[in-house]
């Protein structure tokens, strides 16, 4: 019985010898930590924009990664332009490169041209504003861009880059513990 351990050992033995011997070089990876670079471990979510910068939604931020530094935005008080929360949920970047933010209490848009984050006002019947929670956020093939709220139920992107709103199109009610 130890006869097969023995020849499985050489296999992996030979096998060894012949990747060093052909020179064969792994790809060297790097670890970004929060000692260094990330605001926080707890990631919710990971998005490539068209300019190919890396958006890490986390628990503690958003981090942006330009593929040598790190740029963090957190919540400043009393900076409108800041983020709206740090508990950052979802990313997203539509069609007409509106890169969207979602959190548990409303919805932003980046503009890349000030380095900003604009409101994105959620609308339910009436014209009443409610900050809803954002699970999910997808484009349609039709460019019709929705967001999945727990609570508020379907919501519908309308306006332009500078004039962006959400209104509700279904009142479905999605637990927050719904998604995997």
């Amino acid at each position: 019985s130890r006869y097969p351990l023995v020849m499985r050992n050489r296999y992996l033995l030979t096998l060894t010898f012949l990747l060093v011997a052909l020179g064969v070089k792994a790809q060297s990876g790097k670890l970004y930590t929060v000692d260094r670079e990330l605001s926080s471990s707890l990631i919710n979510d990971i998005y490539q924009d068209h300019n190919q910068l890396i958006w890490i939604a986390t628990e503690d931020g958003l981090n942006r990664y330009d593929g040598s530094k790190f740029t963090i935005y957190k919540r400043e008080d009393g900076n409108e332009n800041s983020l709206l929360n740090n508990y950052v949920r979802v990313v997203y970047e539509d069609s007409r490169r509106n890169l969207l933010i979602g959190f548990f209490n409303g919805l932003q848009s980046y503009d890349y041209a000030t380095d900003t984050f604009r409101k994105i006002p959620i609308l339910l019947e009436g014209g009443y504003e409610y900050g809803s929670h954002v699970l999910t956020i997808m484009e349609r093939k039709n460019g019709d861009v929705l967001i999945g709220t727990s609570g508020q139920g379907l919501l519908l992107l309308k306006g332009e880059a500078d004039n962006l709103y959400a209104e509700r199109i279904a009142n479905l009610d999605i637990p927050s513990n719904y998604i995997h």
